[in-house]
């Protein structure tokens, strides 16, 4: 696939608020594609939620057991507008790097680019940053709403320590009717049940998809020389020779990337690795074609 960006990156900078840039990513990257839909159009919407001992066997979709070994059921929404609740990780370490596109803007782009898609064909589309619930938008379905889901992504403060056990338990309780919810996050968490949350609002037959954003020196691990460390969540700081550790953090973070990727895919949850050096329009129209696709095997 062609990663050379489709859009002006100058361009989209020089269009100032969120709300506007969140315009021009979507128009440029429906450019040409047959179907721009979340959830198709307005078509009944089918999802899967785990068999649960008891039940009529006769709802076990068999083809899904064949292909993950697992029972679950079918089930089909009525026709209606998909509720589409974005959900954004505000902690310090989405405030990384200090120079060039942060994890929490880039976060931010694609949020609002979503929330676009979903207003514009008639959906609703509602805004949760954490980990302090200081905005909690619900899903509405009128366009003008873009702005103050933008203006929200914009303003909020992203500091302090993420806990995403914690909101998938308060976006449990918020959801009501079953319908997209879309996290995006570092998944920096020191709790290793984090996940396994996430796993329960799937469970509950939303349908969830994780954008996991992060910085390509995370990945890559490009420090050199004597460096300091410092962790914008807890401001604690350690003066390291990254040479000496580079094959080990690889190695755990490779197992850590691994494990997201595994956990998710195995519990039926759509994942992304959102790496912001990757132009924006190229992992919303993969998130797009991999919806559709889905769609089309279900």
């Amino acid at each position: 696939m062609n990663d050379r960006p489709l859009i002006d990156p100058q361009v989209l900078e020089r269009l100032g608020s969120l709300e506007l840039r969140a315009r021009y990513l979507v128009e440029g990257t429906l450019s040409g594609m047959h179907a721009s839909r979340l959830s198709g159009d307005n078509v009944e919407f089918a999802g899967h939620r785990e068999y649960v001992p008891g039940e009529d066997p006769k709802r076990i979709d068999w083809k899904a057991f064949g292909r993950l070994d697992r029972y679950y059921i079918k089930e089909s929404l009525d026709e209606t507008n998909l509720a589409v609740h974005l959900a954004v990780d505000c902690s310090g370490s989405m405030e990384y790097p200090e120079t060039g596109t942060t994890k929490g803007a880039y976060a931010s782009l694609l949020a609002a680019s979503l929330a676009c898609m979903a207003l514009e064909q008639g959906d609703a589309a509602g805004l949760y940053l954490f980990p302090a619930r200081r905005v909690h938008l619900p899903p509405r379905a009128s366009r003008v709403y873009l702005r103050e889901i933008a203006r929200a992504l914009e303003t909020g403060p992203r500091e302090g320590r993420a806990s995403i056990g914690a909101a998938a338990s308060e976006l449990a309780g918020m959801a009501g009717r079953r319908g997209l919810i879309v996290l995006f996050s570092d998944m920096i968490d020191e709790d290793p049940a984090a996940l396994d949350s996430i796993i329960q609002l799937s469970r509950r037959g939303h349908d969830v998809c994780v954008f996991h954003v992060l910085d390509r020196s995370e990945i890559g691990f490009s420090a050199s020389g004597l460096t300091l460390f410092c962790d914008p969540e807890s401001e604690a700081q350690v003066l390291v020779e990254p040479d000496a550790i580079r094959e080990a953090y690889l190695r755990e973070f490779g197992a850590f990337l691994e494990r997201c990727r595994r956990v998710c895919i195995d519990a039926g949850v759509d994942y992304r690795l959102a790496v912001t050096d990757v132009p924006p329009e190229t992992a919303l129209r993969e998130f797009l074609e991999g919806r559709q696709g889905r769609r089309a095997r279900a």
